[in-house]
């Protein structure tokens, strides 16, 4: 303590300093912790409703909950019922509108009548020529084909005469009938061939 006090005695600005210091230390304090803090309030007390206000975050549900479908989509026309309204198994909650399933019925309505009329002249006519043109392409489509198959039984002994020549016949070529020249699969094409 005789340090500071002789430090301070040689620096008299740094003294000035340190009681100005200490005053406002002794002030602040004299203000926060001297002074009586139990200062008297006066209530006065009247009947009232007790209102306790909770902020709380979250997500609410329902206890009890039940998905709606309809079984085709629209627009809704009418809801019968509020939110929180207590229903009856069966109760008609809401209703589509029903203008779109009105039109679709008479639309329907209006081919079947149509489909059950008699069938005119014309149409007849162009149905039975319709009938007589597939049976003609189906009788040449026959006929085309029963041509091509009697063509290759009637080339079947040329066709047969020119296989034997090939590989029968020696004078043919020296590299169908030695097996020396052959490969693996030419082999086995020829036997394919001769069987």
């Amino acid at each position: 303590m005789s340090k500071i006090i002789s430090i301070l005695t040689k620096r008299p600005k740094l003294y000035g300093l340190v009681v100005v210091i200490v005053i406002i230390i002794a002030v602040v304090a004299y203000w926060n912790f001297g002074k009586n803090n139990n200062s008297e309030q006066l209530l006065v007390m009247k009947p009232a409703d007790f209102v306790q206000t909770v902020a709380v975050a979250g997500k609410v549900t329902p206890a009890k909950s039940v998905d709606l479908g309809f079984n085709r989509s629209g627009k809704v026309a009418q809801v019968n019922v509020v939110v929180g309204q207590k229903v009856e198994a069966g109760q008609v909650i809401a209703q589509l509108d029903l203008s779109s399933a009105v039109l679709d019925l008479e639309n329907s309505r209006a081919t079947l009548s149509k489909l059950q009329e008699p069938a005119d002249k014309l149409s007849l006519v162009q149905a039975q020529n319709a009938l007589a043109s597939a049976l003609n392409a189906e009788t040449k489509a026959y006929s085309d084909g029963f041509n091509a198959v009697d063509t290759t039984f009637l080339d079947l002994p040329d066709i047969m005469t020119g296989l034997d020549n090939l590989f029968n016949n020696y004078n043919a070529s020296t590299y169908f009938t030695h097996d020396w020249a052959l490969s693996d699969a030419a082999k086995a094409d020829r036997q394919k061939a001769l069987a």
